[in-house]
C-alpha cells in the first residue's frame, strides 16, 4: 500500500491531465480502493434514522414523568 501523501500526489496529476506511468497508475488504483474501503467503514458506523428515532422517543418518555413530577413540586 502507498503513503496517503503519495496517494493524493498521483491523484492531483491524473486529474490535471498528466500520464502516469503503469506502475503508477495501478498504484493509484490500489489508492482510490483502499479509500474507498475506509469512507465505507466510516460510514457504516454512522447511526441510522430508525435508531435515533427510537432514541429520541426514550428521551421524550423520560422526560414526559420529569416534567410532572416537576410541575407538582412547584
Amino acid at each position: 500500500m502507498i503513503s496517503d501523501d503519495l496517494g493524493q500526489v498521483l491523484h492531483d496529476r491524473s486529474t490535471r491531465g498528466e500520464t502516469l506511468s503503469a506502475e503508477e497508475q495501478l498504484q493509484l488504483e490500489r489508492w482510490y480502493e483502499a479509500q474507498d474501503k475506509l469512507e465505507s467503514h466510516m460510514l457504516a458506523l454512522t447511526p441510522d434514522e430508525k435508531a435515533l428515532a427510537n432514541l429520541q422517543s426514550q428521551i421524550e418518555g423520560a422526560l414526559t414523568p420529569l416534567i410532572s413530577l416537576t410541575n407538582r413540586i412547584q
